[in-house]
């Protein structure tokens, strides 16, 4: 929501030109100076605070993380 692409109410406006699209997937290797994500935003302010909680999301080391169920449980 902080590039504008999500609402805070029903009555927002959603901005079809921001987002983010993940270049790698969980687990998968990398490389030096590889792309993992690209952030659109239509102002440069919220492309800051989007970048760095995009930044803080990512932990990237040696191992494979460990496997995760997507699906956590029904309702």
């Amino acid at each position: 929501m902080s590039l504008g692409a999500g609402r805070a109410t029903k009555d927002a406006a959603i901005d079809l030109s921001v987002g983010l699209v993940l270049k790698k997937k969980i687990g998968e290797g990398i490389g030096k100076g590889e792309i993992i994500a690209e952030l659109h935003a239509a102002k440069g302010q919220e492309l800051l605070g989007a970048e760095d909680m995009v930044r803080k999301a990512y932990t990237i080391g040696h191992n494979k993380p460990a496997v995760r169920e997507i699906v956590l449980g029904r309702v």
